[in-house]
């Protein structure tokens, strides 16, 4: 009987039908998409089925497959894109698509911000939530940015990833002119994280900074490493230092919409970030639960070299242009 399931199972999965099914998130009734798509999650990130004008339930048939792959089901409506991995190829996948919209209110919120000195080179990085809580749902596709970042004056390079919710990371591609940076990205309904990344030139001897923040933000976490850094300004305050880390948390308080701060003290030698004897599961699994744990392991990131590491996923099956219909996870 056992292996009669088994053997079962297998004919199910190698039929290369999947099942799914889309929901409408801004009003009633069934959801609707341009194409949808079956995209194999490898290092081609190619579709291996579509279908066009699709509305609510529909199959995928991919007779090629073969258990094992990975795969995920994509909707864009409007340009948008909807994405749900398929975890049980026997389970009908459902996707909630929504409606677009020109003009919502979005609320953009930063809370932590990252420090990080090595050798001449100070790196900054900005994080910031950009809450869309429109009722009903809608997904905020403005004819011009979706969001802007006044930069740090003085920076070398600036970068940009979005994310949103428990997607990965999409590095963006976005317009900076009179020292702001505008992003040009969907923003659907909830929570899309925003991280600006910005280098600058670094003397122990003391810098400068003054950071930008959102209107009336109450207070800031920053993350500095490494701990021997000393940061001096209006507001600011040590919390604590974890030495293990290399790391220290100091606070900001407001309200305010500029975060001035001098830093100064050794930087990591850049000798030593490449030898800090531990991998990044290492340290990883050292660490205790944190509310800010998901900003830590960012901070981990910048430590070995990388303050940004954006997914395969999203770097290939997002389009080259940045008009606001983009990609979106």
């Amino acid at each position: 009987m056992l292996q009669i399931l088994i053997t079962s199972l297998c004919l199910t999965l190698q039929a290369g039908d999947f099942h799914g099914e889309l929901l409408n998130g801004t009003k009633p009734g069934a959801g609707k998409a341009d194409v949808v798509s079956l995209i194999l999650l490898d290092q081609t990130m190619q579709p291996v089925a579509s279908l066009s004008d699709v509305e609510g339930a529909f199959t995928l048939t991919y007779p090629d497959f073969q258990p094992g792959q990975q795969l995920m089901v994509q909707a864009i409506k409007g340009g948008v894109r909807y994405s749900k991995t398929i975890t049980d190829p026997n389970q009908a996948v459902q996707i909630t698509v929504y409606d677009n919209a020109k003009q919502l209110d979005i609320q953009t919120q930063m809370n932590t911000v990252v420090l990080y000195a090595t050798g001449n080179i100070l790196q900054v990085g900005r994080f910031y939530n950009l809450l869309n809580l429109s009722n009903p749902p809608r997904s905020f596709v403005p004819d011009g940015p979706s969001a802007e970042f006044p930069l740090i004056e003085g920076y070398q390079t600036a970068e940009l990833s979005t994310r949103f919710e428990r997607s990965p990371d999409l590095r963006q591609s976005p317009d900076i002119s009179d020292g702001v940076m505008k992003l040009r990205y969907p923003l659907k309904p909830g929570n899309t994280q925003a991280t600006v990344s910005t280098s600058h030139a670094y003397s122990e001897m003391g810098v400068p900074l003054s950071i930008p923040l959102p209107e009336n933000t109450p207070d800031i976490r920053l993350m500095v490493a490494p701990a021997t850094l000393e940061l001096e300004g209006p507001g600011i305050t040590l919390i604590e230092k974890i030495e293990g880390e290399n790391l220290a948390y100091w606070a900001w308080s407001g309200p305010g919409n500029l975060l001035s701060l001098n830093l100064k003290g050794a930087s990591l030698k850049k000798e030593l970030t490449s030898q800090s004897g531990q991998s990044r599961g290492e340290i990883q699994s050292q660490r205790s639960p944190d509310p800010l744990n998901e900003h830590r392991m960012t901070l981990i990131f910048i430590l070995l070299g990388a303050i940004l590491v954006f997914a395969v996923l999203g770097l290939v099956i997002r389009p080259s242009h940045s008009k606001p219909g983009g990609s979106q996870s």
